[in-house]
Order: structure tokens, then sequence, then C-alpha cells
């Protein structure tokens, strides 16, 4: 007989930081939105990373669409998934605390917690506005 391999269990998803309002951070601490450094390191060249940079303002800017639409219609899947795609490319390029946002959104969208989209939602477009207005600004 053939012996049957046991799938690992399950382990539990770190839970998401709590998401601090960014109105305040982006005023302050224009910078902050985006860690440019973290991403330089990678790329001796600065057109080829300001091509990057520009490439996720574009691709990201449908995505924050999606998930505006998603979490209107009241989508919880669709706001998981499109929070996903936005928070692994935001954290590739160094916008953390976007990526963070998405991190919660992605969960309360896994989680059908309406509630949470809902206390989350009006932060995401203050929060890619910060990342975009600073890769603008490297022009």
């Amino acid at each position: 007989e053939k012996e049957l391999i046991k799938a690992p269990e399950a382990t539990k998803a770190p839970e998401a930081k709590e998401v601090t309002e960014f109105s305040s951070s982006v005023n302050s601490e224009p910078l902050e939105a985006l860690k440019l450094d973290e991403i330089r390191a990678l790329f001796d060249d600065d057109d080829m990373l300001l091509s990057i940079l520009v490439e996720f303002v574009d691709v990201s800017s449908e995505i924050v669409q999606q998930l505006e639409e998603a979490a209107q219609w009241g989508d919880s899947e669709a706001v998981g998934r499109h929070a996903h795609k936005l928070k692994s490319s935001a954290r590739t390029i160094g916008a953390h605390p976007l990526a963070d946002l998405c991190l919660a959104l992605e969960k309360a969208g896994k989680e059908d917690d309406v509630p949470e989209i809902s206390a989350q939602m009006p932060q995401l477009t203050p929060a890619f506005e910060a990342v975009r207005t600073e890769i603008e600004a490297l022009r």
C-alpha cells in the first residue's frame, strides 16, 4: 500500500500591523511614504529606477481604482485580491505605509470583514497619492 503524505498544518498568518492615519504623516514627513534607499540599493542606474517607479504608479493606479470599486460593491473577496497585488508591488518599491494598509485590507477582505474594509478604505487614496507625489518629484 502507498503511504499518504500528511500535509503540514496550516500556519496562522501574522497579524496585520495597526494602520495609522496617513494625513498627518504625509503633511509632516513627506518622505515617509517611500523608502527610496531600499530600492536604490538594487539599481545602479537612476533612469532604470525612475522607469520602474513610474510603471508602479501607472499599474497601481488601476489597482487602486479596482479596490475602490470592489469596496463600493461590497465584494470583500475582490478587495482582498486587489489589496494583495498592490501590497506586493508597494513593498517591492519600499512604499511600506501603503503596503501595510494593503495588508490590513487584504486580511479584512479574506475574512469578509466589511466594517474593517470600510474603516481602512478612506486611507487608501491618501496613501497612494503620497507615494505618487514622491515619485513625480523625482522626475
